[in-house]
């Protein structure tokens, strides 16, 4: 009991300053009053990639137009008048040349001809640039044959058809017309036995005469 009452005195003197150890060892939170913070501070800040963008996707996908134009389709009754009109139109040869000329012709009489040219659309000419039109007293001879006739039959009757002039032509030229459909022979005198065609000579353009083939005679032994 003694030793109690020894310390009031003590405590009495000490507590001033046991209170202000307190104040300063106490948390922040216990010392003082927080101070009402201001609205701005915890406002939203303005985002610095900028503003964010949704793309609203569309409801369906849009489909390829429509083509605006529509596939005729043939009927029936076009396909027949079809037919119909071919059977009236006049035949033509498919190929003009369908077999390659014999490089020698036997005329009726006998005669050898020799094959010297094979094109299309040139002609030899009717003036004296053409070699074996060589005797202007005996000009250029010209008949036709029927598309019926084969090509090297035509080609014999030609030769032969250039033989039985007044004198014997030579030299000869025959060619298809596409455009009448016929074979067309012309001859040549060929008066003199050295002149002769060369390719060079097929100069005169003719776009109907499709094919082409000159022929002209040589003797083994010319007079």
């Amino acid at each position: 009991m003694r030793y109690i009452l020894s310390l009031i005195p003590f405590l009495l003197f000490s507590a001033p300053e046991l209170t202000a150890t307190a104040l300063l060892t106490a948390p922040p939170s216990s010392r003082q009053t927080h101070k009402a913070l201001s609205s701005d501070r915890f406002a939203p800040k303005p985002s610095k990639i900028g503003p964010v963008h949704t793309t609203t996707q569309p409801d369906r996908v849009q489909s390829a137009p429509k083509p605006t134009q529509r596939i005729k389709q043939t009927t029936r009754a076009e396909i027949v008048r079809r037919q119909i009109r071919k059977r009236h139109l006049p035949l033509r040869r498919a190929i003009p040349s369908p077999t390659p000329p014999p490089p020698h012709i036997t005329a009726t009489n006998s005669e050898t001809w020799d094959l010297n040219h094979v094109g299309i659309h040139f002609l030899l000419s009717d003036d004296n640039r053409n070699p074996v039109n060589d005797y202007p007293i005996y000009p250029p001879v010209m008949t036709s044959y029927p598309r019926s006739i084969p090509q090297n039959d035509a080609l014999v009757q030609c030769a032969s058809y250039a033989l039985e002039q007044v004198i014997p032509y030579w030299a000869l030229q025959m060619w298809y017309s596409d455009s009448r459909d016929v074979w067309i022979c012309q001859a040549f005198v060929r008066y003199l036995y050295a002149d002769r065609s060369e390719d060079t000579d097929w100069s005169v353009e003719n776009a109907d005469a499709n094919p082409v083939f000159g022929y002209e005679y040589f003797s083994e032994n010319p007079v």
